[in-house]
């Protein structure tokens, strides 16, 4: 029902369903301003080597952000801009079977860079990219956020769609093609941000939950001495657990991600072999925000260089076509003009030769 007083940032990865006490845990720590990191969404994946599947997420905080200024929809971003998804195929080579990785377009894996990262804010300036994977849209209730600063910290491309769809298992059709065709509006959606000023308590004018627990826990005792102890330990229990901090200091802070998945052991695996090499972005992500909470800026712009193989930006499906088929056109053209000098070559050396014979 508390933080230990010695925390200086809480971090909630993909918190589940939290209840009473722990939420009021949450809420006074931010009253006594602290700072919350939150990882969260209303969805979350199952990941396995033969299955991948998508389930609803109770963090218990739906409330408690809506209170204070954030709802996220019930969907999921997807973006024509993102990391593939590596899929295990087998391959028959001369009666033998390989098995090999192939990539497919996979909007689900968001690839958020250039224009969608903060480059103002040292949490992001540093970074080349992010991935934020089966992400939920934040949105900020502006009337709620009077008197704070609100800061951006990601952002989807604006040729992102939302999707309600539970089934996010890769799509291919006959020709080995990913079919995603973007249904609706496009346009770019927040994916991380910061909240920093007042919060006003989600327990404001409310009793603490910690009070009814510390009463039920109360043992019973026999013998008027013992009662008598019990009542005053009882009274100053509940002058200790019963106060609720109504209104946080300027210092308060409240950063959210909208996915659950993007710091799992999982999905750095599958990103790491999208990108191939190892991918510790997200890791890094995470990294930076508690550096720059604990205003330890330092470390974040030393950690933040250069741990991305910088890949080529996504391209459409044409496109990709017209640079294999380019690349294909030019390695024929250079074995013809190899062959073409071999065959002068030749017939320089036959001439040379008859010239010999002839003398």
């Amino acid at each position: 029902g508390k933080v230990s007083g010695e925390a200086d940032v809480l971090v909630l990865a993909a918190p589940k369903d939290l209840d009473e006490k722990a939420l009021f845990a949450v809420d006074q720590f931010l009253m006594q301003g602290g700072t919350v990191i939150m990882a969260s969404s209303p969805f979350s994946a199952s990941v396995s080597q033969r299955s991948l599947s998508l389930q609803k997420h109770n963090s218990g905080l739906q409330q408690w952000l809506a209170h204070q200024g954030f709802n996220m929809e019930e969907k999921l971003v997807m973006d024509k801009q993102n990391l593939p998804f590596p899929v295990p195929v087998s391959r028959n080579l001369g009666g033998f079977s390989v098995q090999e990785m192939r990539m497919l377009d996979y909007p689900y894996f968001v690839d958020v860079r250039a224009q969608g990262l903060n480059s103002d804010n040292p949490i992001t300036s540093g970074l080349p990219q992010a991935s934020m994977t089966w992400a939920s849209p934040i949105m900020v209730d502006q009337s709620k956020q009077q008197g704070r600063r609100l800061t951006e910290l990601l952002r989807s491309s604006n040729q992102a769609w939302l999707s309600g769809d539970m089934n996010i298992v890769p799509q291919v059709n006959a020709s080995g093609v990913s079919p995603y065709v973007p249904v609706g509006e496009q346009k770019s959606h927040l994916l991380g941000v910061i909240s920093q000023g007042r919060f006003d308590s989600y327990f404001a004018g409310k009793n603490s939950p910690l009070l009814n627990t510390a009463a039920s826990d109360k043992p019973a005792e026999n013998g008027t001495a013992a009662e008598e102890q019990g009542d005053k330990d009882t009274a100053t229990n509940a002058q200790t657990i019963s106060g609720v901090i109504q209104r946080s200091p300027e210092s308060a802070r409240i950063i959210l991600f909208s996915s659950n998945d993007f710091l799992s052991d999982s999905v750095i695996s599958m990103t790491s072999m999208a990108t191939g090499g190892q991918y510790l972005n997200g890791v890094q992500l995470l990294a930076n925000t508690v550096d720059w909470a604990l205003e330890d800026e330092g470390l974040v712009s030393i950690r933040a260089r250069g741990n991305f193989n910088r890949t080529l930006p996504s391209m459409e499906q044409t496109t990709q076509a017209f640079w294999e088929y380019l690349n294909y056109g030019l390695a024929l053209a250079a074995l013809l003009v190899v062959g073409l000098v071999q065959r002068q070559l030749k017939r320089r050396r036959e001439q040379e030769y008859q010239r010999w014979l002839a003398n």
